[in-house]
Parts: C-alpha cells; sequence; structure tokens
C-alpha cells in the first residue's frame, strides 16, 4: 500500500506529540502541525518519539481521494456510513483518518468522537488494545470529573485509594487485544479505550454512524448540549446587564442554544443513517 506519492507527501498535517499529560477527552495530546514529507523524513532518520511524535487525524480520503479510493475500501460488514455521508454532503471535515507512528507511541483513555463507532485497519506493525465497555464507565475517572489517561495498574500509584479501587474494578471487566498486519479492530459506540503501537506502525482509522450507534449517538448530543447550556448559564445572564458589542456571534449561538435549533444539525445528520436508496 502506497501512502507517500509525491502528491501527498508535500500536504500540512496535523501530528501529536508525545509528551505531556493533559488530554481533550479524545485520547489527544499536545499537537502541532508540519508537513508529512518532515514527519517521514524524521522517522525514516531515527528521531526518537518524543521529537517525532505521533501523526493522527490524517484526512487522506478527504484531501486525496483517489489516493484513497486506489488504496482501500471500507467492508461491507460495517453497513452505511451516516457520518461520513453526511460530511461529504456539506463539504465539511470528515471523520476518517491515517494515524502513523512508532513503537511506544500510543493513545490515551477515551471514547470516539461523536460515541460513535470505529474500525481500525493495521497496514503496517502491531497494535495493543485495551478496551471498557459502556458499564465501567464511571469507574475510570479520578476523582476530579477527569478521564484518567492510562487505565493500566502501572498509573494507578498518583490516585486516591478511592479511585484505584474503581479502576481495578474497571480493570476487571478490560478486554485486550494484539492487532497485526491486515487485522481490523471494531470499538462499538461508548466503549473506552486506549491503543499502544507496540511497533512502527500504520493504520487506517474510520469513525462513522448507522442504525446501530445511533441511541449512543443521540444520547451523547443530549449530555454535549445539557452540558453546553449549564456552561454558558453565566454567559446568558451577563448578557442581560452587557448587551454583547461586536459581530453577535455569541447572541446568536446563546439563542440557538435557547430555542433548540441547533438541534436542526442533528436532525440532517440522523437522516442520513438510513440504509435506504435515495435520489
Amino acid at each position: 500500500m502506497e501512502f507517500c506519492p509525491a502528491d501527498v507527501v508535500d500536504s500540512d498535517r496535523l501530528c501529536s506529540w508525545e509528551g505531556g499529560s493533559d488530554t481533550d477527552g479524545y485520547g489527544s495530546r499536545t499537537r502541532c502541525e508540519m508537513k508529512l514529507g518532515t514527519f517521514l523524513e524524521r522517522w525514516c532518520a531515527g528521531w526518537p518519539n518524543r521529537q517525532l511524535g505521533y501523526l493522527k487525524d490524517w484526512h487522506l480520503p478527504r484531501l486525496h481521494p483517489k489516493v484513497a479510493s486506489d488504496t482501500y475500501s471500507p467492508l461491507d460488514v460495517f453497513g452505511f456510513d451516516g457520518l461520513n455521508a453526511w460530511c461529504d454532503g456539506r463539504d465539511a471535515d470528515d471523520y476518517r483518518f491515517v494515524y502513523a507512528g512508532q513503537a511506544g507511541t500510543w493513545t490515551a483513555l477515551h471514547h470516539d468522537v461523536l460515541c460513535s463507532h470505529s474500525w481500525s485497519a493495521n497496514v503496517v506493525g502491531r497494535k495493543h488494545w485495551i478496551l471498557f465497555p459502556p458499564a465501567v464507565t464511571e469507574l475510570l475517572f479520578d476523582g476530579q470529573g477527569n478521564l484518567v489517561p492510562d487505565a493500566r495498574p502501572s498509573a494507578w500509584k498518583q490516585y486516591s485509594s478511592a479511585v484505584r479501587a474503581s479502576l481495578s474494578q474497571a480493570w476487571a471487566k478490560r478486554v485486550e487485544a494484539t492487532q497485526g498486519v491486515g487485522d481490523v479492530v471494531f470499538v462499538p459506540a461508548g466503549w473506552h479505550h486506549q491503543v499502544h503501537n507496540v511497533a512502527g506502525t500504520v493504520s487506517v482509522n474510520h469513525n462513522w454512524i448507522c442504525a446501530s450507534g445511533l441511541p449512543a449517538f443521540c444520547a451523547f448530543v443530549v449530555r454535549e448540549l445539557h452540558d453546553t447550556c449549564a456552561s454558558i448559564a453565566d454567559l446568558r445572564a451577563r448578557e442581560e446587564h452587557e448587551p454583547v458589542d461586536g459581530t453577535g456571534e455569541e447572541r446568536t449561538f446563546l439563542n440557538n442554544i435557547s430555542s433548540g435549533r441547533s438541534a436542526d444539525c442533528l436532525m440532517s445528520c440522523l437522516l442520513y443513517t438510513s440504509p435506504s436508496p435515495r435520489d
């Protein structure tokens, strides 16, 4: 499989650098942008992980559709991809990525974006997966409302005894798997997981939403809406006393949240989850 033709190598892509402990809830750490060609040159030159980083979220199908279509196609067993169909219909960023990293790079504990299903196909290398079913999600937090980045027992010593007890319960329910070349891993919606590259690895990853993923997706959107409303309550109160100047984007956002018009985006996406033929 060829991932580095001349028209692709010079693209500017987003890399996630190893190092630092802060994550964004989706297993992402400190990020920087660099040219794909620069990343590959440094990898071949033997740069250490902390300097090279981990290439993530390279939108190969969106940025180079011919290269992607000539290289692979999703397995039919995964069903209709309503999420990316919705993105393609609006010329929006999609949820189809290529990851590439040396041995020792990894993605911290997270659930997939929008609480969607995901699949990951290894082109080169080997990954080790640690997955937790939704039933133990509440046991994976650090006592301060933050998801722990690393749920392995070797990382528990920094937490309180109560948190360690919870993590121990979650650990007992984990599923572990080692993924080799040509293997495809399916991660159901809502399953938290962390992934470690055991060897230098290149993988193709898709997030998608079909009929079976709708309950988790809708529940996620409702939770996000609730959390957003709570987080901007003080802003709404301030606006009543201090009118917002400028473009009015803040007021528009508040009005959309208050009136529920933002749900239009959810409903239009849901329409794409039907596998029935459309004109």
